[in-house]
């Protein structure tokens, strides 16, 4: 919704929308849009992180932010007759630390591969 004036025609006033005014909704985009050219925002991508092979399985660190905290994820990748079969594996464990975290995810991403194998799919 655009801004709004108000005209008056035979003493009843009439509200109506500014057609040249931008929306809000415009308005907001354009300010984020500012504030992320400001900060260096946006325009770089993060690549995607070599994953690590275990028994064929490939298991890429992919930590959840959670505030100041890493929660552990993971996605762990495996091939079937040339099609890619991919879980997502998330835990409750949190740390501070998002090297800690990365090496949690790790040896979890393996014990679950341990324990359930190509079920995991």
């Amino acid at each position: 919704m655009g801004a709004a004036y108000v005209k008056t025609y035979h003493q009843s006033p009439i509200v109506e929308l500014d057609p040249l005014a931008p929306t809000p909704c415009v308005a907001i985009l354009h300010c984020m849009s500012f504030l992320s050219k400001l900060f260096g925002g946006g325009s770089a991508s993060k690549p995607e992180p070599s994953p690590e092979i275990y028994k064929d399985f490939r298991v890429f660190v992919a930590l959840l932010k959670d505030g100041s905290q890493y929660r552990v994820g993971a996605r762990i990748e495996k091939d079937f007759n040339g099609e890619t079969k991919s879980h997502q594996m998330i835990r409750a464990d949190s740390f501070a630390s998002e090297d800690q975290a990365a090496e949690v995810t790790l040896i979890k991403a393996k014990q679950f591969i341990d324990q359930q194998g190509d079920r995991i799919f």
